[in-house]
């Protein structure tokens, strides 16, 4: 008899998952939403999610994203770049999402189920596993009695697009007290500029875009106005997260199970690795035991970040001390995309 599975939440993590599971039986995906579906976040893609993304058939070009050779940090006077050994992508969440879509669309294992909204488990009785890749406010960990709420060092985002041609093949980052700015690029006519920030630094009470433009005068004054597009999102704070990976036949994927911050690009790759990890045929306790690896090496990458936005001082040292070692700087970069076979 085939197996049935679940997944809840049909963004690119749930997507790619039912894809997966589809090689193994009939996947059903409960979707609160539709498709295409958007998202508040960075839209780089690490060289990792990229060769994961490939693999299951999604295809890259200079019009629906845009290949970049690493990043560049700005802090004032002072600039460091850093490379990945191979190229990591940017591309709008909502473009991955069609693409992602359309594959589940043709795949006749796969039964799409938009707009549906979940209030209790005892629907999920009759399937063998459940994914659940419902975000970070997700309900399946709420409805499962594992989710849990952090009340320190709470952290915004938002972001905004502008139709003007990339003026740099990095991604650049901008420190401005307390806030940082994320440039990518997503087409060859494209960027994203997207923003992270310590609740108790910056806690505008409106107008936010403007005042978050306004900080970065540096930064805008590289911006054509009149292209900007008029779809501003914040999104945050980021506080919720599952005390476990699996609970019951319930396994938690990307940010459903835990999301500490946007802030190294890693968030969509992360998610990707684990499902592929969690929908192998390895012992349960290898497969948990993998993911734990991915998700500590994330942690303390995104802590080290984090203490650089909230000390300046440290943040201009080692932005120096690295302009002198390049080669350890990439490494670091390098060690940041871990994957774990």
């Amino acid at each position: 008899m085939a197996s049935k599975f679940a997944v809840i939440g049909g963004g690119p993590i749930g997507l790619y998952t039912a894809l997966l599971l589809s090689k193994k039986g009939e996947v059903d995906v409960f979707e609160k939403g539709t498709w295409p579906k958007d998202k508040v976040c960075g839209q780089g893609i690490m060289p990792s999610g990229v060769t994961l993304l490939k693999d299951i058939g999604v295809k890259f070009d200079s019009l629906n994203s845009h290949v970049f050779k690493g990043i560049k940090y700005i802090d004032d006077y002072e600039e460091l770049i850093g490379h990945f050994e191979d190229y990591p992508i940017g591309m709008e969440r909502s473009v991955l999402s069609k693409q992602l879509f359309e594959l589940c669309l043709k795949n006749k294992k796969i039964h799409l189920k938009e707009k549906t909204q979940i209030k209790s488990l005892v629907s999920f009785y009759d399937y063998e596993y459940v994914y659940a890749c419902d975000g970070l406010n997700s309900i399946i960990r709420k409805l499962s009695g594992v989710e849990r709420i952090r009340s320190h060092g709470l952290r915004m985002g938002s972001r905004m697009h502008v139709d003007q041609e990339p003026w740099s093949d990095y991604v650049e980052v901008y420190w401005q007290k307390g806030i940082e700015a994320y440039v990518t690029p997503v087409s060859n006519k494209r960027i994203e500029i997207a923003f992270l920030w310590y609740k108790d630094q910056f806690n505008p009470s409106a107008h936010l875009d403007q005042k978050l433009m306004e900080t970065f005068y540096e930064l805008f004054a590289k911006v054509d106005k009149n292209k900007i597009n008029n779809d501003f999102k914040a999104y945050g704070p980021f506080t919720r997260y599952s005390s476990v990976i699996t609970t019951n036949n319930i396994t938690f994927l990307g940010d459903a199970y835990y999301f500490l911050d946007g802030i190294t690009g890693e968030g969509i790759s992360l998610g990707l690795k684990s499902a592929k990890i969690m929908t192998s045929t390895e012992n349960i306790h290898i497969r948990k035991l993998k993911v734990k690896a991915l998700y500590l090496n994330y942690i303390l990458w995104v802590k080290l970040a984090l203490s650089l936005s909230r000390y300046p001082w440290l943040r201009r040292n080692l932005l120096r001390v690295f302009q002198n070692f390049q080669r350890g700087f990439d490494t670091i970069l390098r060690l940041n995309d871990l994957s774990i076979k």
